[in-house]
């Protein structure tokens, strides 16, 4: 009888030996298919069946990681007020800093060494995050239509800045300090809470 092959936790495997080579400080320059098919025990042809090349793979860790942190987040942005809303997000970036560290290691590793080689991994980043920024920038404004925060505070500047204080803390947490979620969580609140209105 032919053996079944579950060809999602083929790739999801796939995945996580790539994401385990980079973030064990692997040079990307020497991870290839023919070493991940190696530690994946697969073929090299039958990991083709999958991925074209290791680029393919890294464009597709990092499709999957953003597309299911955003879809949480805009579920969240759905449920409660925007403050709320706003308040909750941070929160949950910030916890998965701490539940995503591999990854988050892993993708710093893969824009850093990519640059380095010519490669741009951190403008497929950059266009993945763009999502975020126009979520909490209709956070913002709806905080604004709302009174909570004053109508002449600037929405593009407030989710920037959310987005940088957000990158900062996860980039803390998952090289220094992997218990500080909660200060994370109060600097970037602090920074929200300095735009409300005194009602």
């Amino acid at each position: 009888m032919p053996k079944i092959v579950d060809h999602e936790k083929r790739k999801e495997d796939i995945v996580k030996v790539a994401m385990e080579m980079l973030s064990e400080n692997e040079s990307l320059a020497n991870i290839n298919v023919v070493r991940i098919a190696k530690k994946c025990n697969l073929s090299r042809p039958t990991l083709y069946q999958y991925f074209h090349d290791k680029e393919e793979i890294y464009k597709f860790v990092i499709k999957n990681i953003t597309n299911t942190m955003f879809a949480r987040y805009s579920k969240m942005a759905e449920d409660h007020k925007p403050i709320e809303s706003l308040e909750n997000i941070v929160d949950a970036v910030i916890n998965d800093a701490s539940s995503y560290k591999v990854e988050i290691l892993a993708l710093l590793s893969l824009v850093i060494q990519s640059k380095n080689e010519g490669r741009e991994f951190s403008k497929n980043l950059a266009l993945r995050t763009r999502k975020f920024i126009i979520l909490m920038k209709r956070l913002v404004n709806h905080a604004k239509q709302e009174g909570s925060f004053g109508p002449d505070c600037s929405s593009d500047k407030i989710a920037n800045d959310v987005l940088y204080l957000l990158e900062s803390a996860c980039f803390n947490i998952a090289f220094f300090n992997p218990e500080d979620n909660e200060q994370a969580k109060k600097m970037v609140k602090d920074y929200i809470d300095s735009y409300k209105t005194s009602r």
